[in-house]
């Protein structure tokens, strides 16, 4: 395998694109597994998925490749480049686990499970975009760099494949137990992207999440709503009004305790956002302040699952007497998963009307990430991603969450971490039906990354 580490950018450059049809063959094998590991999902595919993605990383030069059981359903890939005793230790990371994708629920319109280019010329299927492309682009890199014949390279490699992310991991918990497994200067987490195509970006924070499930309660059996509604209280309803005060003008989130800021960077174009979101005709964006404060620095209060309620078909005229809902709650940086539930959890508490029984349960907590990146972190990232997309590199925050990143901050309080990728929000569609990837956008970020591991290292050659 030959050695880049020292070769002029445009040499390097070439090298990487050079393995841009190798990475795309690797995306397509990985999207046909459905490594799925939530409840009651077939784990077989996510166990040969582990499998093909470690042989990927053997292929790529690393020689101590492990697939390793942590306490979960799917298994970490894992493995260690050594280098220099003084030189930076570099962490990557990825996962192969995906959502589900439920073809007609979701509207796809091509197998999700084979890699399928369209006319408008991206690459579509299940994980193509979150996050089987951040393996390939890690392993491009690699190899468009090169490992030496000992297995060594200039900088101290660590390589952690998870599969566990869209689920409840068992990652977070295992690195809190091995922190000098996972010791690391810089992260490079390759399970994001930029708002649009073409225009490079990096996240330097994200907003933490909190789940619960919440059961009202009023009356012991369903009612005759003719002989009792008015009177008895309908559990719906006295949902719907606990609910109702949680929202301010606009529909925006108030949780007392949890204020949000208004950020001040780079401001999502709301044209963009519309079209992204797929805004119906005349609806208005919910919410108040700039939409990048919206999406990036305010709490969001969500109503993502709703039982014991009849079917519209079927339904008959009562009182409703119970009603249980999963919420999901993003809060900004600034307080903790601990605090987070405490706030809200007091909020419904104070607000459930008729006195009505609420019983909440604590089903998820994870904090927000941020960090401020150092000044030779910042020269590095901006002259290699500069120098892939032939553009100035952007800084934004991200409204989504990756428990496992506060973790690996308790590990190394003093890193930098690089997270980007090759998912844009304009039209990757993760989680949802017709998921895509640019084919252009990932051979960039591959390009980019090299870059910035090369740069990373040269740095260091020079410092000795």
């Amino acid at each position: 395998m030959s050695d880049n580490w020292n070769a002029t950018t445009t040499d390097l450059i070439a090298a990487a694109r050079a393995q841009f049809p190798r990475a795309l063959e690797e995306l397509r094998t990985l999207v046909s597994y459905p490594s799925l590991a939530f409840d009651g999902s077939d784990l077989q595919p996510g166990l040969d998925c582990a499998a093909a993605v470690a042989q990927m990383v053997r292929d790529a030069g690393a020689t101590n490749v492990e697939v390793r059981d942590i306490g979960g359903k799917l298994p970490l890939v894992w493995a260690e480049v050594p280098g220099p005793a003084d030189a930076p230790t570099v962490l990557l990371y990825a996962h192969y686990d995906i959502q589900p994708a439920p073809v007609a629920e979701q509207g796809w319109e091509t197998d999700p499970f084979q890699m399928t280019l369209k006319s408008d010329g991206r690459w579509y299927g299940r994980g193509a975009a979150d996050d089987k492309n951040g393996i390939v682009s890690h392993l491009a890199a690699l190899r468009a760099l090169g490992l030496r014949e000992d297995g060594t390279a200039p900088l101290n490699i660590k390589i952690c494949f998870e599969g566990e992310e869209e689920w409840v991991s068992a990652l977070d918990p295992y690195v809190a137990a091995n922190p000098e497994m996972f010791a690391a200067d810089i992260y490079l987490v390759s399970d994001d992207g930029g708002m649009e195509v073409g225009k490079p970006t990096i996240c330097t924070a994200m907003r933490g999440t909190v789940a619960l499930t919440v059961t009202v309660r009023t009356i012991k059996q369903a009612l005759h709503s003719g002989l009792f509604g008015g009177a008895a209280p309908d559990a719906m309803i006295a949902f719907l009004l606990m609910m109702g005060s949680c929202y301010g003008e606009g529909g925006a989130t108030v949780i007392p305790g949890l204020e949000g800021v208004e950020y001040q960077g780079v401001n999502y174009p709301a044209d963009m956002l519309r079209e992204q979101a797929g805004l119906l005709s005349g609806v208005e964006f919910a919410g108040a302040g700039s939409l990048s404060s919206r999406l990036w620095s305010h709490p969001s209060l969500s109503v993502i699952g709703l039982d014991k309620m009849p079917a519209v078909l079927g339904a008959s005229n009562i009182v409703i007497p119970e009603v249980t809902a999963e919420l999901s709650l993003r809060f900004q940086p600034g307080f903790t998963g601990r605090e987070a539930l405490d706030a809200l959890e007091a909020h419904l508490k104070a607000h459930v009307p008729f006195n009505a029984h609420l019983e909440i349960v604590e089903t998820h907590e994870s904090s927000p990430f941020s960090f401020e990146p150092s000044e030779r972190f910042l020269a590095v990232a901006h002259e290699a991603f500069e120098a892939a997309f032939e553009c100035p590199l952007e800084i934004k925050a991200s409204g989504g969450s990756i428990p496992l990143m506060t973790e690996l901050q308790k590990v190394a309080p003093a890193a930098d971490f690089l997270v980007f990728g090759s998912a844009d929000a304009q039209a990757s569609k993760i989680h949802g039906g017709n998921e895509s990837v640019d084919p252009a956008e990932l051979e960039r970020t591959t390009i980019a990354e090299a870059l910035f591991l090369q740069k990373l290292a040269q740095g260091q050659e020079s410092q000795r």
